[in-house]
């Protein structure tokens, strides 16, 4: 993986915060400062009238969706570009929810550049329904959060803020409530994933095999959440110490652990800050500073502009004399792209220019057509490709001038026919894909023109 970006907190502009964990007991908050050696959190208690009145006052609330509400997926754009990344990577995440994208908010958060030059990006989402329910919870006991992180990020961001990893080494967060633990794994300062899962060795078990195959040689187990004690994790937890050994570490306050990390995210920089309160959940401070950002930029944007506007006054007769220059120079490269005298000025001449140099290409577009890749040769690309994934066709539509394209067919598993896709985006094809499992266990797709990666 590429290195991790640092970014802002998503309140970094207050010093101050409430933070709140809406944990399965009952509600666990802390009160958050941002000072020159970091995040200072202290326990309070939300139930507390003072701080009641404060949670509905104008004080910056930082809350947090449960890692079973929403989901973390690492993706990888086939770019080194962060513009045609953009593009590309909500349709990548579209293809790996079991439900429309539009019912989602997500987000994109920097993971850096592969060796090989790709973008890596942790695609952060939840449903819209999850999210109203979440808002709906904090609104219950008087908390409007600004911002709604995800858990099983900010585990492992303060987790290893708190305890550093080895170098190299594999970190398994363990976060212990009342019937559900959340994992949050990596190696060194890298985050791989985060699951909820219900508690019991058998299920923790089972997301490490499927996230690490085998015990990793270094392994670090960090155990947090109220239900973190030793004596509660050697009780409940002996097979899976003996069959995944490594050093346990302890997070001090455990209980309060969920909460202080959401606090330190919000006000401080730090990798993999994220908030989900955007789009139709933006909240109104938010809304309210982006305003006050636009009327600055704006208010300079018109300083400049008369400062322009000043100068220009005072460089009048110089000005003149470069713009009759520059009318010379139009002239001369007008002519030398029409390929003859052109009298006409302005959009007229630049007219004359454009016929001429279309009239060029319709007299070169032989030549051109001759050095194109054949539709024969894209066929052929096309039926090896599906033999060498044992692909169906039953459609197969190809148009010379790449604007005709249709293939329908069938193939075993969910992912054969994508390798097709990509080899046709490498022909120069602009393709989107759809793909359906049917009761026969056979995967049915369409591959057709269009799609984020259109180059026409």
């Amino acid at each position: 993986m590429g290195k991790q970006k640092q970014q802002q907190g998503t309140i970094s502009w207050s010093r101050t915060c409430y933070s709140i964990d809406l944990a399965e007991a009952g509600p666990i908050a802390v009160r958050a400062t941002r000072t020159r050696g970091g995040v200072t959190c202290t326990g309070i208690d939300p139930a507390d009238p003072a701080v009641r009145g404060s949670l509905e006052g104008s004080t910056m609330v930082a809350g947090c969706l449960a890692e079973r509400e929403g989901f973390s997926r690492w993706l990888t754009a086939p770019f080194r570009s962060e513009r045609k990344s953009k593009q590309v990577l909500p349709s990548m995440l579209d293809i790996q929810l079991p439900f429309p994208l539009e019912d989602c908010t997500y987000m994109f958060l920097p993971g850096g550049i592969t060796a090989d030059g790709k973008t890596l990006a942790l695609a952060v989402a939840a449903r819209t329904a999850e999210i109203r329910k979440k808002l709906d919870a904090y609104t219950r006991i008087g908390a409007d959060p600004v911002t709604l992180d995800q858990e099983g990020i900010a585990l492992w961001t303060q987790s290893i803020l708190e305890i550093p990893v080895e170098k190299e080494a594999t970190r398994v967060v363990v976060s212990l409530s009342k019937n559900f633990a959340t994992i949050s794994l990596g190696k060194g300062n890298q985050f791989i994933a985060s699951h909820s899962v219900r508690q019991g060795a058998e299920n923790i078990v089972r997301i490490l095999r499927t996230r690490l195959g085998t015990p990793p040689q270094a392994l670090e187990w960090a155990w947090t959440g109220p239900g973190a004690t030793p004596e509660n994790v050697e009780a409940i937890f002996p097979s899976l110490l003996q069959d995944w050994p490594g050093k346990s570490l302890y997070h001090k306050d455990p209980r309060a652990f969920l909460a202080r990390a959401i606090a330190t995210r919000a006000l401080s920089a730090g990798p993999l800050r994220c908030n989900l309160r955007r789009g139709e959940f933006e909240h109104r401070a938010i809304a309210a500073r982006k305003q006050r950002q636009h009327l600055t930029t704006s208010l300079i944007i018109l300083a400049a502009g008369l400062i322009l506007a000043a100068t220009s006054l005072a460089t009048g007769t110089l000005a003149g004399r470069r713009l009759t220059q520059a009318q010379a120079d139009f002239s001369r490269q007008v002519d030398r792209l029409a390929g003859y005298h052109v009298a006409e000025k302005g959009e007229k001449a630049l007219a004359k220019v454009r016929k001429a140099q279309k009239a060029r290409l319709m007299v070169n577009r032989p030549f051109d057509e001759a050095f194109e890749p054949s539709l024969v040769s894209t066929l052929v690309t096309i039926l090896n490709v599906g033999k060498e994934n044992n692909l169906t066709f039953t459609i197969l539509e190809l148009g010379k001038d790449k604007n005709t394209l249709n293939i329908t067919g069938a193939c075993a598993t969910w992912n054969q026919c994508e390798k097709l896709s990509q080899r046709l985006r490498d022909l120069g094809y602009a393709v989107r894909s759809d793909r359906k499992e049917t009761s026969d266990g056979r995967i049915y797709f369409t591959i057709v023109r269009g799609g984020p990666n259109d180059r026409t």
